[in-house]
């Protein structure tokens, strides 16, 4: 996923990764640093990258969900597999947390409201989804999350 650019970049701001439209292909670009003309370390590349899917900045959390892990937490749900990892890898302000827990009151530890739905990550919709399917059954469910952040659990 690329992130949106953030505003504290403003207009000055410069993409270093694209989503190309195939929704597979991740473009990463960088620009020649001090030293290009004579380092190769320090020039500038051009990157093409395959994934099963890429999102680009205006990717909705719905849209990243459905494509990339509802399938997989109805599995789950219908004991199809016996368990599922979700993981988000990637540099500070790659919008891992974004991605993951999404915006609002959820990811501050609030339990988020019916207005701020659309912009829940995968771990409330892969809950949600998760207890749809398995509806009023009296099954037990466990759950983990885990973050490292700076190497510390």
């Amino acid at each position: 996923r690329v992130r949106p650019m953030p505003l504290k970049a403003g207009k000055s701001g410069n993409w270093c990764a694209v989503a190309q439209d195939d929704g597979k292909t991740l473009l990463a670009v960088r620009d020649e640093r001090k030293g290009g003309a004579y380092l190769k370390s320090q020039q500038a590349t051009e990157s093409i990258y395959e994934f099963d899917a890429t999102f680009g900045p205006k990717a909705t959390q719905e849209e990243i969900y459905e494509t990339t892990f509802r399938r997989s937490v109805i599995s789950l749900a219908l004991g199809e597999i016996s368990n599922a990892t979700i993981m988000a890898y990637g540099a500070t302000s790659a919008g891992k947390t974004h991605t993951i827990l999404g915006e609002g009151s959820l990811r501050h530890g609030g339990m988020g409201n019916i207005e701020e739905e659309a912009s829940f990550g995968v771990i409330p919709r892969a809950v949600s989804t998760l207890f749809e399917v398995l509806g009023g059954n009296n099954d037990t469910v466990k759950v983990s999350y885990l973050e490292l952040y700076n190497e510390k659990v």
